[in-house]
C-alpha cells in the first residue's frame, strides 16, 4: 500500500542519515528537502548535521531545513549558530535557510551580497549568486553586488539569471547589463538581454 511505501522511504532515509559514506547522508538529506513539510519528524537529525565537520554536510542540511518550511522554524537558533562559525562550504545555504525560515530578507541578502563580492575564486560566490536567484525580488538589496559580479567571467552567467529573477527591483543593474549586449559568448549575452527584459522599459528605471 501507499502507507507502507511511505513508510519503507523514511526507514530507507532514517538509515541513509546514519551511513558511514558522506555522500550518503547528503543525498539523504537533499531527499528530505524534497519531502517538504512531510520530512518534519527528520527536524533533529537535519539540525544536528550542521554541526557537522564536512561542509557539504552541513550545506545538504541546512538546504534541507529550508525546504522544509513552516515546521522548520524551530532550527532557527541553530541556523543561526551555524553561520556564526560557518567559514566555508555551507554558508550560502544557510543564509538561503535563513530567510526561507525565517521570511527576514535583508539579512541573507547581505550575507549573499558579501560571499558574491569575494569573487568566483571563492568556493561558495556562485552558490551565493544562485541562492541570490532563488531569492527573486526579496533579495533587490543585493543588486549592486550582482550587478558587479557581472564583470566576472566565472559569476556574470549566474548572476544575469539572478538579475533576471529579481526583476524590476534590480533596475539598478541595467548599465551592467547593457554592457553584456555584444557579449561574445551567446549564452552570456541571452541572459543578460532576459534580464533586461525583466527589468521593463529604460525609462520605468528614471
Amino acid at each position: 500500500t501507499r502507507a507502507c511505501a511511505a513508510e519503507g522511504a523514511r526507514t530507507a532515509l532514517a538509515q541513509a542519515l546514519d551511513d558511514a559514506h558522506p555522500f550518503v547522508v547528503a543525498a539523504a538529506a537533499r531527499a528530505l528537502g524534497e519531502a517538504g513539510p512531510h520530512a518534519a519528524a527528520f527536524l533533529p537529525r537535519l539540525t544536528a548535521l550542521l554541526a557537522h565537520e564536512q561542509g557539504p554536510l552541513r550545506a545538504a542540511a541546512a538546504s534541507a531545513l529550508g525546504r522544509i518550511g513552516p515546521p522548520a522554524r524551530t532550527a532557527l537558533p541553530a541556523i543561526e549558530a551555524a553561520l556564526a562559525e560557518e567559514q566555508g562550504a555551507a554558508a550560502a545555504a544557510l543564509w538561503l535557510a535563513r530567510w526561507r525560515l525565517s521570511g527576514e530578507a535583508a539579512p541573507s541578502a547581505r550575507g549573499l551580497a558579501e560571499l558574491v563580492r569575494r569573487g568566483a575564486e571563492a568556493p561558495t560566490a556562485l552558490e551565493a549568486v544562485e541562492a541570490l536567484g532563488s531569492m527573486g525580488p526579496a533579495a533587490a538589496d543585493a543588486t549592486p553586488a550582482l550587478a558587479s559580479a557581472l564583470s566576472d567571467r566565472g559569476l556574470r552567467l549566474a548572476a544575469a539569471r539572478a538579475l533576471e529573477a529579481i526583476g524590476p527591483a534590480a533596475r539598478a543593474a541595467r548599465a551592467a547589463l547593457e554592457a553584456l549586449k555584444h557579449e561574445p559568448n551567446v549564452v552570456v549575452r541571452e541572459a543578460a538581454l532576459s534580464a533586461l527584459r525583466a527589468l521593463g522599459p529604460p525609462e520605468a528605471s528614471k
